[in-house]
């Protein structure tokens, strides 16, 4: 009888201990899976953040360069304009001071001032037409929304041109 209970003890024994060892690593793979979803779910949250943050660093970026880029615009359209306006000021003076002694040399600085007068004008427009080109005008409409599915893609939202 004993030898029967010992040996059903060892039977017991290699059916319930290999049982329970396979429990336990199975729970120990188990938390092992749970922990390391969580860390990446922790982890993709933190991404989605640092993601949104550089959006809106970029979309900075891009203001502070448009505004330095109308602030140069502006600056050269005042300093042309402001040269312009001096030479023109300066040869009317000059026709003025002429103009009774020598009516010929006051006509042609009065030509002077209009020649300058037009020229100011036209580097005016120039600057200014800087400010209205959009940056689709040299792109077919195919190029432009290719470009804008590329920008959606780098912000990390799924876009496909068809």
């Amino acid at each position: 009888m004993v030898a029967e209970s010992l040996s059903e003890a060892i039977v017991f024994s290699f059916t319930f201990i290999p049982a329970v060892f396979f429990v336990v690593v199975f729970t120990h793979l188990r938390l092992n899976e749970k922990r390391a979803r969580e860390e990446a779910e922790r982890l993709t949250a933190e991404l989605e953040r640092a993601n949104r943050q550089l959006a809106a660093y970029a979309m900075q970026v891009e203001e502070m360069a448009t505004t330095q880029e109308r602030n140069r615009l502006a600056r050269e359209i005042h300093d042309n304009l402001g040269h312009y306006l001096t030479v023109v000021n300066v040869q009317i003076e000059a026709a003025r001071a002429v103009l009774a002694a020598n009516p010929a040399r006051a006509q042609d600085a009065l030509a002077k001032a209009q020649k300058l007068t037009r020229e100011g004008l036209t580097a005016v427009r120039q600057s200014v037409s800087t400010w209205r080109e959009s940056p689709l005008d040299n792109q077919s409409l195919a190029d432009a929304i290719l470009g804008l599915t590329a920008e959606i893609r780098q912000a990390g939202i799924v876009a496909e041109f068809r």
